[in-house]
């Protein structure tokens, strides 16, 4: 029988989590970060439609919070995900209070420190906490549903049942990730509970499927045609596109490789990025939680078969999904992790010296609230990190009154100052695929004076290939109406535009009949890449890397086209690095490479791609081609040097050639 907590426990515990909720508000960033995280926000201010499956639920809970009367909107929305925080650690306080009932107030301390410890030890949880992202109200939708299941094992009262249902079809709004434990938890319940669940099947069926239409909301909201509407599903056909990832797999197939596995050639290699992917779970838990989850699970798997391989199946999940992805979208399986520490915590508890352990979950707590307090700490710098405002405030204040910024990389940053910041309302800003792909983006409305631009919507044949009809009437129009036209350089852009772009100071180009094809290397590129300087945190560090090698590429290929090849060079080497280890991405070396290339510099185009030629390097064919470009225009003497030097990585057999 479950014994009810005394009034005094259930007020320890409620003021407990009070104080986590404070703690994470006194950490939230009331800065517009990089990645999604603007494009959120901008959802939740305006209920706009974001990138694709859209994340209806997370778009109204969220602008909720933008009504409260305190602070910029920006701290708002990350207010927002602060709330969630709370809500998936009481979740996960009720899952194991399910599962081991916390009659008394020693199980709750000890159930509360040790979700607490393991939580405020994982960098995923914390960068979630204070910045606008899907991925904490997809962990609690998880939470929510297994709950549901526990309460049904336990109480077999089959409301349970049909409300985990309803929050599974919930669930599925939130983020398409769901389907997959959704899709999971069907034999695992007919294997449990199969009487019950024939007999109610077409119930449950309808009540899940009614949980999901709230995917209706997207479609109707297009209608209206929101500031945002990245997706603009105003139609049957557009809106099915949407929601299937067809821009996507169109689009951006590198991005699905790594979604279910898609990405690996053969079973060895799923394995192998599963495991690099358990052991950097581990890591993202921690040395000390991850070995207290793994004995919490045995034990569990011992008591509660049926809640065993339910967190298998939360945690396996999201793993599977989002294999090769950075730890953030992982939570489910770090706040399973938890749990898993809590429940092992409560059989040690209630030892003959279970004093012992409180103490060190007291201080272990203590340690992780050390660590936050350090200034230098990761979420300390993440909350008072202003890089990406600045870098795009500077490119909007240094373009002309009423110009055209034509931009992409920078494209949500920017929308968010210029809609909610109200920061140079004259700049018309149009994303750049929405003219390039109109058959998976929303049309672009400009006015110019008396004159209304607007990009026509023509569903081509092959709607993947770019189409510069919209472009060309886009400059026509802007133009004649004396407005300059400014552009991000991106690639898709560069090589029709090369003779007509002009290269400012802030690192975009103007649009130039006659551009000055001398001007420096952009000195704001060069600022950007300096700043990387001061950032030592790995996770904070990745993510400016990401934006700063964005930016630096389309400059970078934009000088290449027009033939600037040591500007190129100069600009791309600084992002790397003069020497390895380099610190840019594969992409941006290959790059690299190629200027050095163009540029006639072959033996140090060797030397740059040469030992990147590793056995998982060698299934590159961009890099293996340029491999081979840069050893076959070696001089003999350069061959003979850069084999000596690179003679112990074996190289030449994999290039095609005899020693």
């Amino acid at each position: 029988m479950h014994t009810r907590a005394r009034p005094l426990s259930q007020l320890i515990g409620v003021s407990s989590f009070l104080l986590l909720w404070v703690l994470v508000v006194c950490m939230t960033s009331a800065q517009p970060y990089w990645r999604d995280a603007s494009e959120f926000v901008l959802t939740a201010f305006s209920l706009d439609i974001p990138h694709p499956t859209g994340f209806p639920l997370y778009g109204m809970l969220s602008n909720l919070f933008t009504f409260f009367p305190f602070g910029e909107v920006v701290f708002r929305v990350n207010l927002f995900s602060s709330f969630l925080a709370l809500l998936l650690a009481f979740l996960g306080f009720k899952i194991v209070d399910r599962l081991v009932p916390l009659s008394t107030l020693k199980l709750q301390v000890a159930v509360f420190l040790s979700i607490l410890a393991t939580l405020l030890g994982s960098s995923a949880f914390l960068r979630q906490s204070i910045t606008a992202e899907v991925y904490l109200l997809y962990a609690c939708g998880m939470f929510s549903i297994s709950y549901c299941l526990l309460s049904y094992e336990r109480t077999e009262d089959v409301r349970w049942l049909f409300t985990s249902a309803f929050v599974a079809g919930l669930s599925i709004a939130i983020h398409a990730a769901s389907v997959l434990f959704v899709l999971l938890l069907v034999p695992l319940m007919f294997g449990a509970r199969r009487k019950i669940v024939l007999r109610h099947f077409g119930v449950l069926a309808f009540v899940g499927i009614l949980g999901s239409l709230l995917y209706l909301y997207l479609p109707l909201r297009g209608l209206t045609s929101p500031p945002l509407d990245t997706g603009s599903v105003d139609s049957v056909e557009r809106f099915w596109r949407y929601i299937s990832l067809a821009r996507d797999r169109a689009l951006r197939p590198e991005v699905l490789q790594h979604v279910v596995g898609l990405g690996s050639s053969s079973p060895i290699d799923f394995v192998g990025l599963f495991f690099r992917d358990l052991s950097r779970l581990v890591k993202e838990v921690g040395f000390v939680a991850a070995p207290l989850a793994t004995c919490g699970l045995v034990l569990l798997l011992k008591r509660t078969p049926f809640a065993g391989v339910l967190v298998v199946l939360g945690a396996g999940s999201s793993l599977f999904f989002f294999s090769g992805w950075q730890a953030d979208p992982w939570l489910p399986a770090i706040a399973w992790s938890a749990c898993l520490v809590a429940l092992l915590s409560c059989s040690l508890v209630e030892r003959k010296f279970g004093f012992l352990w409180i103490a060190v979950l007291v201080a272990w707590n203590g340690y992780q609230l050390w660590t936050l307090s350090d200034p230098q700490s990761e979420i300390r710098r993440l909350r008072d990190f202003s890089l990406p405002e600045q870098s795009v405030r500077t490119k909007l204040e240094g373009l002309s009154f009423g110009a055209v910024f034509v931009v992409e990389p920078s494209w949500f940053i920017a929308r968010y100052l210029q809609v909610v910041e109200g920061v140079r309302p004259d700049v018309l800003l149009v994303y750049n695929p929405s003219l390039f792909f109109p058959a998976y983006f929303r049309k672009t409305k400009l006015v110019f004076g008396d004159v209304l631009f607007e990009s026509a919507r023509n569903e081509e044949t092959n709607p993947e290939a770019a189409s510069f009809t919209g472009l060309k009437s886009l400059l026509q129009v802007a133009l004649e109406a004396k407005h300059e036209v400014y552009f991000e350089p991106v690639t898709v852009l560069n090589g029709p535009l090369r003779k007509l772009l002009e290269i400012t100071p802030s690192g975009i180009a103007r649009f130039a009949p006659t551009p000055d094809l001398t001007t420096p290397v952009p000195r704001g590129l060069l600022d950007d890449i300096s700043s990387l300087d001061d950032i030592h945190q790995r996770d904070l560090f990745l993510d400016t890397l990401s934006q700063t090698e964005a930016s630096v590429g389309g400059v970078a290929d934009l000088l290449l086209h027009q033939e600037r090849y040591e500007q190129a060079v100069d600009l791309l080497s600084e992002l790397c690095g003069k020497n390895a280890p380099y610190r840019c991405s594969r992409v941006s070396l290959n790059n690299l490479a190629v200027t050095f290339l163009r540029s006639g510099r072959n033996r140090e185009c060797a030397q740059l791609l040469i030992p990147m030629l590793s056995k998982s390097s060698f299934q590159d064919p961009v890099l293996l081609a340029n491999s081979k470009s840069c050893f076959a225009r070696l001089t003999p003497e350069e061959r003979t040097q850069i084999e000596d030097e690179f003679a112990e990585l074996g190289f030449h057999s994999r290039l095609g050639g005899e020693k």
